[in-house]
């Protein structure tokens, strides 16, 4: 019966989440040096219970439903701003929900998720991550009516992620932090913090993820303060390798890496090359190959080595690797992408038509109508489209008859919608 009730609580939470949220998207982690920096306020308190209301936003005809928490906080201790008050309105942006004793007050309180646990507080204040698409029932602190950790700026907008104008408030989970992260946190707060951060550890192995991620990132800042162009392109470039990036990196900056390495053009291929001449096939360098993409003809000098990679097939993705090519413009790797044509996955195939005709080699194109399959699957239609597209930017007048016939197989979309500057004569 435990079971089933349990089920049941499961079930009835899922239908009121799928008919209640709009929007979810995975969030991606605020490093705890980021809250410090951006938090006008920091503060320990705790929600009074009877002050949380909800509100719902204004919305056009089109729009999907939105809503915020409104709510009073009792603030018990400053740990960075001015205050003089102990207590303050706050706003719990979109995307996070207050449930008091299991209920919700943004569905009327008809559902209970602990409902069958006997003798769950009913005044206790759970606030859960509902917008994140990797969501969980697990609250941000264990009671957001006792002491707990909040990191505030004045914020406004739909989902809270302005900062002028507004009044204290959340909107991302790590704003919200449990009383015992109290001494790790002033730790931060030192003068010099990795050294505080650090005695912390000793004190409390516990912490021993949140400080190493807190260290990552202080490295990671100096690097990009780097002023020397090259210097700063061989430090970013070897958190593409994993075997010269940090201990435990697992690609959380590759975002940003990626984004440096690009804005520094030229001075980055060289780095690159180094770690490609080092590489084995089992190592993974899908973000070093798309910062080649990105840089384009100035990431020529690697051709050679993309080549070694297509021929070993390894575990960097081929359709990445081909991308790349196409964006170096080097018009000698045009026989070593055309076998690529015939590749089984539908992904590749196409990528390797596209290079071919963003490289002008019109010998292929009999070669890429070749290509494309009798039977086009939904799923097959998103790459068909863009071989069709390949053939119009080789040869427009011979690719339309080709394309007509394609289009007239695939009843679920007219892929000369999406082909650029696609021109009927007949039209």
């Amino acid at each position: 019966m435990k079971r089933l009730a349990k089920l049941i609580v499961i079930c009835a939470f899922v239908v009121v989440f799928e008919n209640s949220i709009c929007c979810g998207w995975l969030r991606m982690r605020v490093e705890d040096a980021v809250l410090f920096e951006r938090s006008e306020l920091i503060v320990i308190g705790y929600l009074k219970t009877d002050s949380i209301k909800y509100i719902q936003h204004k919305r056009d005809k089109n729009e999907g439903a939105s809503w915020e928490h409104h709510a009073v906080l009792v603030v018990t201790e400053v740990l960075k701003g001015k205050l003089d008050k102990k207590e303050i309105p706050l706003v719990i942006h979109y995307g996070l929900d207050p449930y008091i004793g299991g209920r919700c007050p943004k569905d009327g309180g008809k559902i209970n998720i602990h409902a069958g646990q006997n003798g769950f507080p009913k005044d206790r204040i759970e606030i859960l991550d509902t917008g994140n698409s990797g969501f969980s029932l697990k609250p941000l602190v264990e009671d957001a009516g006792n002491d707990n950790i909040w990191f505030l700026q004045k914020r406004s907008g739909r989902y809270g992620h302005r900062d002028e104008n507004g009044r204290f408030g959340i909107a991302d989970p790590e704003e919200l932090q449990p009383i015992s992260l109290k001494d790790y946190f002033l730790a931060c707060l030192a003068k010099e913090p990795e050294m505080a951060v650090k005695e912390q550890l000793r004190k409390k192995p516990n912490l021993a993820k949140r400080v190493e991620d807190y260290l990552l990132y202080a490295e990671f800042q100096r690097v990009l303060s780097i002023t020397d162009p090259n210097e700063k392109a061989i430090r970013l470039s070897r958190y593409l390798s994993p075997t010269t990036a940090p201990k435990n990196y697992k690609g959380r900056y590759d975002y940003f890496v990626r984004k440096h390495l690009r804005e520094l053009g030229e001075c980055a291929v060289k780095p690159m090359i180094a770690i490609l001449t080092q590489a084995e096939p089992r190592h993974m360098l899908n973000t070093l190959v798309l910062t080649l993409y990105d840089i384009g003809k100035e990431a020529k000098p690697a051709v050679p080595h993309l080549i070694r990679m297509l021929e070993q097939k390894g575990r960097t993705s081929t359709y990445y690797i081909l991308a790349a090519l196409q964006t170096t413009g080097d018009l000698s790797v045009v026989d070593s992408v055309r076998p690529f044509l015939a590749d089984k996955d539908m992904q590749v195939c196409s990528q390797a038509a596209e290079t071919l005709a963003w490289l002008g080699d019109v010998d292929s194109f009999e070669r890429i109508v070749a290509a494309i399959p009798e039977e086009i699957r939904d799923q097959k239609a998103h790459y068909v489209k863009d071989m069709c597209g390949a053939l119009y930017r080789l040869d427009p007048a011979k690719a339309r008859p080709i394309i007509r016939k394609v289009n007239a197989r695939i009843p679920s979309m007219d892929i000369t919608k999406f082909i650029s500057g696609y021109k009927d004569n007949d039209d």
